[in-house]
């Protein structure tokens, strides 16, 4: 059985949905963070290395770029940019970039932290440059792992420059819509 969590009933809506709990793979609780808006919380110890959160569990469309761009342009003049900025990212998959839709998993609610400051889950191809090379532990490419010991009642983050680098249309889109590029790091 997957963990589930709850959020105070002041969400309006951004809070996770009965569909939004089989990405994570660790007991987890999504709460307001230290700065307003709202964060993916640990309320177990979870062991280094320990997969987290599991792309082949999660509820993530994932589009190509001529879809991933119709959408964003849509968004854009629907006015709904901001949420496909907040839950969205590009992912390297095989030889191709794919956009990925996190807005239907609580995943969306991992917050970002600089590597050297607090980062403390990461993508498995990440961990398989840090980690895996010296152990010898495989890690599946988009799930989300440990990085260290991580004590309960702990916000999980992660290093969100580790993602892949957006394409150029979608930058251009952005500075044509003068949308602030900052959502997007």
């Amino acid at each position: 059985m997957f963990p589930t969590a709850t959020l105070p009933a002041d969400t309006h809506g951004a809070g996770p949905d009965s569909t939004a709990q089989v990405g994570m793979q660790v007991a987890f609780r999504v709460s307001k963070d230290a700065y307003g808006g709202f964060g993916i919380f640990s309320t177990e110890a979870i062991p280094a290395g320990t997969m987290v959160w599991s792309w082949a569990h999660a509820n993530v469309p994932t589009f190509d770029d001529r879809t991933a761009r119709e959408l964003c342009e849509a968004a854009v003049l629907n006015g709904d940019i901001t949420a496909i900025l907040h839950y969205n990212f590009f992912v390297e998959v095989g030889d191709r970039t794919m956009f990925v839709d996190m807005r239907g998993d609580n995943g969306r609610f991992f917050n970002h932290s600089a590597a050297n400051i607090g980062q403390n889950v990461a993508f498995g191809s990440v961990m398989s440059k840090l980690v895996g090379a010296t152990s010898g532990a495989a890690y599946e490419q988009h799930s989300t792992y440990a990085l260290r010991d991580i004590p309960a009642e702990t916000e999980l983050l992660e290093d969100y420059t580790a993602y892949s680098a957006s394409p150029s249309w979608y930058d251009t889109l952005l500075r044509e819509h003068d949308v602030d590029e900052s959502y997007c790091t």
